[in-house]
Order: structure tokens, then sequence, then C-alpha cells
């Protein structure tokens, strides 16, 4: 993974049961699916509530039903770590517009998570909105018409002068999902009432009177093979740590 003058720590999935403290900090984890241990039948009884082990049964295939049991039990392990309670009982709820957050008073702390068929990532900070995305790099015939239909009209410029059209398109919509993932609206908030820098990782403009693009924060890193995390936050991206889990 390539993050610039960002430490990348390793981080022991055994290592996910010792607290931790968030305080002011910013703190990421990013796993391969296939780094992660295979889930127990003991796993899945005393880390998974009920009602979720039953939604992930009606996924399509074996596949899918493995990465969505491992992307619940990672995500309740590695906020047990903060919340200091069994990972079974963590109150997570979604809000009406589908993004995750935890019930009150628990709710000061802020988290989001995201995956591809590779990558599991998740975001974790108090008192401050937070969205995260990771997207694969993949072959796209129609990037440019998507462009124009759906970003700012200064990204689709940015897009039409970049020398890798891909690269930089995925630069893009990788910094747009973190941002709308933030501010909680998901794609329904309309691509093309903000812009992004696909060089620097800023947000230029929002449409909208209730944000201001200065108050917003991001950080975008490359990570191999072939993909983009972005994690974008409404306050300063202070004491950022980047944990890398692993067997």
């Amino acid at each position: 993974m390539r993050q610039g003058n960002l430490k990348l720590e390793l981080i022991k999935f055994t290592e996910l049961t010792q607290p931790i403290n968030l305080e002011s900090a910013t703190h990421v984890y990013i796993s391969a699916f296939a780094a992660m241990p295979a889930i127990t039948p003991e796993e899945i009884q005393n880390l998974l509530p009920e009602d979720e082990h039953v939604a992930v049964k009606n996924f399509a295939s074996p596949e899918l039903r493995e990465r969505a049991l491992k992307t619940k039990i990672l995500t309740r392990r590695i906020l047990a770590r903060y919340l200091q309670q069994s990972p079974k009982t963590i109150p997570i709820i979604r809000t009406d517009l589908s993004k995750p957050r935890l019930t009150p008073p628990l709710d000061l702390y802020q988290f989001n998570l995201a995956h591809t068929d590779i990558y599991f990532a998740l975001g974790i900070t108090q008192k401050n909105l937070i969205g995260i995305d990771i997207e694969k790099i993949s072959k796209k015939n129609d990037l440019i018409a998507i462009s124009e239909r759906f970003f700012h009209p200064q990204e689709h410029q940015q897009l039409l002068q970049a020398q890798d059209k891909e690269d930089s398109f995925f630069r893009i919509w990788t910094q747009k999902e973190a941002f709308v993932k933030a501010i909680g609206t998901g794609l329904s908030f309309g691509l093309e009432q903000f812009c992004v820098d696909a060089t620097t990782a800023k947000i230029l403009e929002i449409n909208d009177p209730h944000y201001q693009a200065t108050t917003f924060d991001s950080r975008l890193f490359s990570v191999e093979p072939q993909h983009y995390l972005c994690i974008t936050a409404q306050k300063k991206l202070t004491s950022l740590r980047l944990f890398q889990c692993q067997n």
C-alpha cells in the first residue's frame, strides 16, 4: 500500500481483542478477505446476533455469504476494541438511508465500512462524520459518458485532460463515494452537486447550504492490487492511523 508519509501498522487478528483508546484520532482498518481466517460455527454463535446471521443465509452464493459473514464479524470485533463490550451485543442499526451507526449513547463513535470482492475497510472516529470507500480499478469502456452524465463539470474536465483516464476516473469516483457516505445520503445526494480534485483529494465545492467544502478533509490511498481507498470526514483528520489486519 502506498500511503505517503503515513505509517502503516500491522495488526494480527488475534490482537483485535486488545482494548484501544480513540480519543481525537481517526483509525482505519483494511484487510484482504483471503487473509482472514475461516469463520467457525462457534464464532458465528458467539460474535454475531441471530438476525444478522439469518440475513446472511439469504445471500445468493457461498462466496457472498462468506464475505458477508467475515465483514459483519470483523466489524464487530473492531468496534469492540473501542466500546469494550461483547461484539455480539454492540447495537448497530441503520439510518433511513442505510448508513450504519451505533445507538445512543455509543453514537459518539462514528464508523463506516466498505468492501470489494478482495478487500474489507473500516474507519472509526469520535464526534465526526466519516465515510470510507474502496474501489477496484477496472476496465470501463463508457467512463467518459458516465463522467459527463453524473460528475461535476470540473471533474469531467479533469478526466478529459488526464493521461490515464481509468486511473483518474476511479480516483474521483472513490472520493465521491466516501463523501456521500460521510454525510449519510448515499448517491441520492447527486454526484454533480459537489466537486473533488482527482490529484489532491480535496473537496473543492459543495452546492448545498448545509455543508461547507472547507470543513471536510479527505485522504486517498493506493492499495495494491489496483485499488483506491478514500477516507472523508467533516472535521480535520488528525492523528490518522492505518491498520492492516493479518494472520
